[in-house]
């Protein structure tokens, strides 16, 4: 492996969006596409969120582990290998969900090492001297073209629609550290501020891990129960990518506009 590249920190969460911008510099300086960086830049994402939250929990002897990143380029492929000291543990035994599965019914846990596996042509756990080792596999393509990844801020603001309907605008990155603050608002105009049809605009949002997609399966739940909705409105290209990867583009009522919502009214439908 040539053109090799290091990165080392602390496993918290607020320190994976500079691990992404690293390997993202790395993705584009090795030729990769703009499809195959952010796929890349997820499934890091991914990887280090799932060894912060499960593999260093809060309490353990009161410290903090190490993440070590290292990227580099293998003949036609680049490489990302991920290593931490947290006990020893092979994410890919986990079993697969089922992306078909009714999303009602879906457990809440297991999308991210799906997502590292589906966005990655190969991954290879390894346990190598006290440490676990994940390492990541991407071809690059012949044309490239640069992503910058987006900051961890979110906002969120809202305005009502025609037919009881509540406009939710979100802008920024919807990952492990802005989902909390989402969750929370969503949960908030739909108990306390009574709008249970809400129309979710992800045009400002250019990126959505796992643990977002999970606030947003809370909030259509909570609006279910009811007897509401949370219908989803211009996903971009990678968003929809993702959504369809496990199958949320079947569950979900995604739209082009919230225009479009107002004119079909899918709820007054069911």
């Amino acid at each position: 492996m040539h053109d090799e590249r290091y990165l080392s920190f602390k496993a918290q969460l607020e320190n994976i969006p500079p691990a992404c911008e690293f390997v993202v510099e790395a993705a584009e300086a090795a030729g990769l596409d703009e499809r195959a960086t952010y796929h890349c830049q997820l499934a890091v994402d991914e990887t280090c969120t799932n060894i912060i939250e499960h593999g260093f929990p809060k309490s353990r002897h009161g410290h903090l582990g190490t993440i070590d990143i290292v990227t580099g380029v293998d003949d036609d492929s680049f490489i990302i290998v991920i290593s931490d000291n947290s006990p020893a543990f092979n994410p890919l035994t986990h079993d697969d969900p089922n992306p078909s599965e009714d999303l009602a019914n879906r457990a809440p846990g297991g999308w991210g090492i799906y997502f590292i596996k589906k966005l990655m042509d190969s991954v290879d756990y390894r346990f190598v001297e006290d440490k676990n080792q994940l390492t990541l596999r991407k071809a690059i393509a012949v044309h490239r073209a640069p992503v910058r990844p987006p900051t961890s801020e979110l906002t969120i603001t809202s305005k009502p629609l025609p037919k009881n309907y509540l406009q939710v605008n979100l802008v920024g990155r919807l990952d492990s550290q802005t989902s909390p603050k989402v969750e929370y608002e969503l949960k908030t105009i739909i108990n306390d501020k009574g709008y249970q049809r809400l129309i979710v605009n992800l045009t400002e949002v250019d990126y959505v891990s796992s643990s977002g997609l999970k606030v947003l399966v809370s909030a259509w739940r909570l609006a279910r129960q009811h007897a509401g909705d949370v219908i989803l409105t211009d996903l971009q290209p990678r968003i929809r990518e993702v959504f369809e990867m496990i199958g949320f583009d079947m569950m979900f009522h995604i739209y082009d506009s919230p225009g479009d919502v107002i004119a079909d009214d899918p709820i007054s439908k069911n």
